[in-house]
């Protein structure tokens, strides 16, 4: 009868609630009361907390309030404290927040108390928490409490303490977005916005990267209400840092670029550096991206700011993103070396998992989270990436057996001794349970979820899972989706391309499937990618190999066919100032002093300063589209046209300058002016590179090499000679030092000024060469001076006339000199006669073999003046003077870089305009 009883009263008056039945239960047990006597207290409560019956069940509230009612007056204050957590707590944590209003050591017995009448619960962790309506009585009772407000501040407060100290962060964060969201509706958030970047430095050292989205996006939005801008600049960056980290560069790029609007970013080095990067992985060419770390780091070696172990591990990284997989294990597992203590080798470790797990190499990640379950069982270690999802995810996926979802946490927990693990993860353990269901068979449901959270990551591992199931179609239209929206990382396309070509063979689509193995070939063009072997022999079964050769010869063939409508365009135009314009068509080009060899591990420990400090290493490529530039600098005559045809004002000095020199010592904004008023702009300093380069990307305007292409041809004890002969000899010093005019200045006695430029006014002519070629030159006549000179490329007709002034000048001196010395002077005649022909002759030799005339046909890029370009933040000097050092002169790299803002004129520069070609339209606006 009694059971019949209690039955009833469950199912009648507690409504079937478990929650409800176990409080009474426990209640029951702990005062030893009847069921007779209990039913009539929960009527008599329920009746004063209502006027009247609702229904004949009894509400939950007064089972609660019986419950409570049995507990000691400090009991009860604790169970209404313990509500202000939203989150499983822990005991220690609620009596520090409640100390100053509890006055005891210690709220065990009370917890007891809580626990044994299950208005709380404690796991076997030793957490705590509320079932959520037992929560919202407490809260009820809370708010009775005098200091109810000042105990939920003592909350904030100390959570705040613990996020700015960056301790607990992963027990607290759920209760610090609590505070973060209620201090961003207040009238100061200032308090929520030091949270939001506490939270973001631990999410970010988590991979959490769409919680980060989440939080800073609510930080960005609020600090642009109340008109912050250092906290909005803070937010901004790191906003944009989350789609750099996701891999989704576009989104990336313009958050960076807006960020640029800011003041702060002037001096942000690491803004400027992660824009700078993301250009190249935009590229996809993993050796750019090489590049700017190299870059990176060497700025960072100039602040005495280097981490060396950082800066290893980003070359793996980006090896690892690039599918260079070896590489990517050289670089990640050497960044131990320089930091050979217990945090760094633990990084290592974490890095080294995501590497092999990347590869699918998951014995060495059972092999290396084997390693890592010491740290974790180690209480005394602390390292910020103590928890770390991505080895989470990794030893879920890898974990063997029919478990539940539950049981696999549990078993995480256990293993890595992280008791907070599954309310900390919950979006993460959510996908991994749509993982689950995947393999279990149901795809589409789980393909719909994975659509739904847009995790392109999840979706790149689901790949293969379809092709398993042998449901081609499904398959491949899986991958065509996939691609048609993946924005994403260029390892995460390429890889689906190489199974979607597997699935083109399988369908017999052989052309289809060949070309996008071609594709994948491009991006990975160093090194024969596992992934890629393996699926290019599986086509070749499936093709044949003769077959496949064919189809692969037919392909490539077409792959290097110009784009349709480039042949439209014309080789060169005629644009509105009247200069010829030469086309320098699209693709990839090198810009740089050189392109670098990549240092290998070895080098870079063996001297990093070495490394970094290498110029040579700092070359990059760009993609470049169509454009035209001009052929030849703009003259005296052109810019003084412009002038009368815009109504500017006349640069002083600029009309009594010969008309078809370039013009020069002009300011950036003239140099502006006249490009937009012809409607072209002033060339980016890679758009004048590749024009002076060429397609091929010389170093030089005739190819790559100095020695091989000039000293080669001509005897090297020819151009000892050559010098010997220019530094001069003292038996002629002895005769001329006493005429001041021939005075030797040793600094300009070098080979670079057969090849100089004359205009140049920081240059001193060389005299010494003068009157030797003087001496030579008095059995010619003025015309035949004009065509020697001629023979040497890089002197323009000015500079032929300012030499032609001198020779008569000097002639004049010479004439005066024979009158006072006439014997020596003849003996010297015969000699220098003789030196000079030998002068000229080795001068003439070596002047044909070098050109400034780049392989496009632009003219005078090379040896004759420094050429203004022009980029966002800072104007930079290209071509060179070959004065002192012809060889490095002449190669084609960056002389001097000035800040943008720079007002005043530029000397001893020229400049030149492009004008970038989308459409054939804009080809008819440049010439209209």
């Amino acid at each position: 009868k009694e059971r019949g009883d209690i039955e009833a009263f469950c199912v009648d008056q507690l409504g079937g609630l478990p929650l409800a039945i176990k409080i009474i239960a426990n209640y029951m047990r702990t005062t030893r009361r009847k069921l007779q006597e209990i039913q009539h207290s929960l009527e008599i409560l329920h009746t004063q907390m209502y006027d009247h019956f609702r229904d004949e069940r009894v509400s939950i509230h007064a089972i609660f309030e019986l419950s409570y009612q049995s507990l000691s007056p400090d009991a009860q204050r604790i169970f209404a404290m313990g509500a202000i957590f939203l989150h499983p707590f822990r005991e220690e944590r609620l009596l520090e927040i409640i100390q100053k209003f509890h006055h005891k050591p210690s709220i065990m017995a009370e917890m007891d108390a809580l626990v044994a009448i299950s208005l709380i619960e404690r796991d076997r962790e030793g957490l705590y928490r509320y079932h959520p309506l037992v929560r919202e009585y407490a809260l009820e009772k809370l708010q009775s409490l005098e200091e109810s407000e000042e105990i939920l501040e003592s909350k904030k407060e100390y959570l705040v303490t613990l996020s700015a100290k960056k301790e607990s962060l992963p027990e607290i964060y759920p209760e610090l977005l609590e505070v973060v969201d209620e201090d961003l509706q207040s009238n100061n958030p200032e308090r929520a916005f030091q949270v939001i970047e506490n939270l973001d430095w631990w999410l970010s050292k988590q991979g959490f990267y769409y919680r980060r989205e989440e939080l800073l996006q609510k930080g960005y939005q609020r600090a642009k209400q109340v008109e912050d801008r250092t906290r909005e600049y803070i937010f901004l960056r790191s906003y944009a840092d989350v789609f750099n980290r996701r891999g989704e560069y576009q989104k990336a790029k313009e958050l960076f670029d807006k960020a640029l609007s800011f003041d702060q970013s002037k001096e942000d080095f690491w803004l400027h550096y992660s824009l700078h990067t993301i250009e190249y992985r935009l590229l996809g060419n993993y050796e750019s991206a090489y590049a700017k770390n190299l870059v990176y780091a060497r700025e960072a070696l100039f602040h005495d700011d280097i981490d060396y172990g950082g800066f290893l591990k980003t070359n793996g990284s980006i090896y690892n993103d690039f599918l260079e997989l070896d590489k990517s294990l050289i670089y990640t597992k050497s960044s131990i070396f320089p930091k050979q203590n217990r945090s760094n080798k633990f990084k290592v470790l974490i890095a080294l998992v995501r590497v092999y797990f990347y590869q699918n190499r998951y014995e060495d990640v059972l092999h290396f989270i084997k390693i890592l379950k010491g740290y974790f069982y180690d209480r005394d270690f602390e390292s910020e990436d103590k928890v770390d999802i991505q080895v989470m995810k990794a030893w879920v996926y890898l974990y063997q057996g029919n478990h539940s979802l539950l049981e696999v946490i549990y078993q995480i927990e256990r293993e890595f001794n992280l008791l907070e693990l599954r309310y900390i993860f919950y979006d993460e353990l959510r996908e991994i349970e749509m993982l689950y269901h995947l393999q279990d068979g149901a795809s589409q449901d789980a393909y719909c979820a994975l659509e739904a959270i847009k995790d392109e990551d999840q979706r790149a591992w689901c790949r293969g899972v379809y092709d398993s199931y042998h449901d081609m179609d499904r398959a491949k239209e899986f991958f065509e989706d996939f691609l048609k929206k993946e924005k994403k990382h260029p390892k995460n396309i390429a890889t689906a391309k190489l199974y979607l070509a597997k699935l083109y063979a399988k369908h017999g689509e052989y052309d289809d499937a060949i070309k996008l193995l071609l594709e994948v070939q491009s991006f990975w063009q160093s090194s024969m990618n596992p992934l890629m072997q393996k699926i290019e022999e599986e086509i070749i079964d499936l093709v044949s190999k003769e077959r496949y050769d064919r189809i692969q010869s037919k392909i490539t063939t077409e792959k290097y066919k110009e784009p349709f409508f480039l042949e439209k365009l014309p080789k060169s135009v005629s644009a509105k100032d009247g200069k010829e314009m030469v086309l320098i068509s699209e693709g990839l080009s090198i810009c740089g002093t050189d392109y670098f060899p990549i240092p290998s591990v070895e080098e870079i420990f063996e001297d990093v300063e070495m490394v970094l400090n290498n110029d040579e290493r700092l070359s990059h490529i760009r993609y470049l589209w169509n454009f035209y530039i001009d052929k030849e600098p703009v003259t005296n005559r052109e810019y003084l046209r412009y002038c009368k045809e815009a109504n500017v004002e006349i640069p002083d000095g600029l009309e009594t300058q010969a008309p078809d020199q370039p013009v020069q010592n002009l300011t950036l904004q003239q140099m502006q002016g006249y490009a937009e008023f012809y409607d072209k702009r002033l060339p980016l300093p890679e758009e004048w590179e590749r024009a002076c380069r060429g397609p091929k990307s010389f170093n030089y305007p005739w190819g790559n090499a100095w020695n091989g292409e000039i000293e080669a041809q001509i005897d090297t004890k020819e151009f000892q000679r050559l010098q010997e002969l220019l530094l001069g000899h003292e038996s002629f010093e002895e005769y001329v030092t006493w005429v001041e005019h021939y005075q030797k200045d040793q600094e300009n006695y070098d080979l670079g000024f057969l090849k100089t430029i004359l205009f140049d006014k920081r240059v001193r002519v060389n005299k010494l060469f003068f009157i030797k070629l003087l001496f030579h030159s008095l059995a010619l006549d003025q015309m035949e001076k004009f065509r020697v000179i001629e023979k040497i490329p890089v002197l323009s007709q000015m500079q032929i006339e300012s030499l032609i002034e001198v020779f008569i000048k000097d002639l004049k001196n010479f004439k005066e000199f024979i009158k006072e010395k006439p014997g020596d002077i003849r003996k010297l005649f015969e000699k220098m006669q003789k030196e000079a022909t030998e002068i000229i002759g080795i001068l003439l030799k070596s002047s044909s073999l070098i050109t400034t005339t780049s392989p496009y046909g632009v003219k005078n890029m090379i040896g004759n003046s420094y050429e203004v370009t022009f980029k966002a933040k800072e104007i930079v000097l290209k071509g060179g003077i070959a004065t002192y050092n012809p060889k490095e002169q002449l190669k084609i790299k960056n002389y001097f870089i000035m800040p943008s803002s720079w007002e005043g004129q530029i000397y001893y520069t020229t400049f030149r305009c492009v004008k970038p070609i989308f459409s054939i339209k804009d080809i008819e606006d440049l010439k209209s």
